[in-house]
């Protein structure tokens, strides 16, 4: 799922994302990062995240986009070890926002607060987003 990150270096909140919910595409990557100084990259099952901090030094802000139906043993401990190297990066919780893509309704039953065990994810802004249904089209 793709963010595009259209607010240059101010910091994103909660508001900010229901103006993001129509530019938001699906690609096949199981996350994908978006800071507010232009860096974008598309997680993969293997891609290695311990770097991540090296190129979010002069954000204010980070959006975190997941696909729901890789939730569970693979995303909770990535999304643990991505947010350590964000805070190590300099970005307070309080900055990040994740987006939690719900478009395949075999995958509506998530349970986004099972994530929150986590101290790192209680401070992170939690956002999900709901696929329209065809009566709203």
């Amino acid at each position: 799922m793709v963010v595009e990150f259209p607010y240059g270096d101010s910091s994103l909140d909660l508001a900010d994302y229901e103006d993001l919910k129509s530019e938001i595409v699906y690609p096949t990557g199981v996350a994908t990062i978006d800071t507010s100084d232009g860096f974008q990259t598309i997680l993969s099952k293997q891609d290695r995240i311990r770097n991540i901090g090296q190129f979010i030094h002069d954000a204010k802000s980070v959006a975190i986009s997941v696909e729901t139906r890789y939730l569970g043993s693979m995303v909770e401990p990535m999304l643990t070890e991505l947010l350590n190297h964000i805070v190590a990066g300099g970005i307070s919780t309080e900055n990040i926002t994740i987006l939690f893509n719900k478009q395949d309704k075999n995958y509506s039953q998530v349970d986004v607060s099972s994530l929150q065990t986590d101290s790192l994810l209680d401070n992170c802004n939690l956002c999900i987003h709901e696929p329209l249904e065809n009566s709203q089209v």
